[in-house]
């Protein structure tokens, strides 16, 4: 994941996490962005929505 485009990486986080099989009621994974206007941040709100508990931290 580390150099690839943070809103593939995105969009297949969020495929994986559809097909989760019910086996959790909720998934946190972290995501680190130290750039300039956080555009990993930034991707992976896009793709889950800003509806969702986000923390930038």
């Amino acid at each position: 994941m580390f150099g690839d485009e943070p809103a593939v990486v995105a969009r297949a986080f969020a495929a994986a996490s559809r097909g989760g099989g019910g086996f959790f009621e909720h998934v946190v994974f972290a995501v680190f962005d130290r750039q300039v206007g956080r555009p990993v941040f930034g991707a992976f709100a896009e793709v889950f929505g800003r509806s969702r508990r986000w923390s930038a931290r």
